[in-house]
C-alpha cells in the first residue's frame, strides 16, 4: 500500500475524517471497484464520487488508485491541465 489521503467531511451533525489508502495495481484484485472520477485533485474526485457515485460512497470507500488511461482524462486536461483520474475501491464483501 502507498500513500494515505485524509480529508474532513461534514456529515449529519458533525465532522468526520475520511482516510483513503492508495493501492497498487496488484492490490486492486482483492478489492471491489466503486467508480472512477476525473477531477482537479483527489478531493475534487472524492466530491464527484459522493455526488455521482453509489448512495453509500462515503461509507464504503477505503482505497484509491490513480489511472492515467481513464476515459475522458486527456480531454479534460485540454481545459484543466494537471487534472487527474482516481479509481475508488472498497473491501470485497465476504
Amino acid at each position: 500500500m502507498g500513500n494515505k489521503f485524509e480529508m474532513s467531511i461534514i456529515r449529519g451533525n458533525g465532522i468526520e475524517k475520511l482516510v483513503l489508502q492508495e493501492i497498487s495495481e496488484k492490490e486492486k484484485s482483492d478489492k471491489k471497484f466503486i467508480g472512477c472520477a476525473v477531477g482537479l485533485d483527489i478531493g475534487h474526485c472524492v466530491y464527484l464520487g459522493v455526488r455521482r457515485g453509489p448512495e453509500n460512497f462515503l461509507d464504503d470507500v477505503k482505497y484509491y488508485s490513480f489511472n492515467e488511461k481513464a476515459d475522458g482524462l486527456n480531454d479534460f486536461r485540454v481545459t484543466q491541465p494537471g487534472s487527474i483520474a482516481v479509481e475508488f475501491y472498497m473491501d470485497k464483501p465476504s
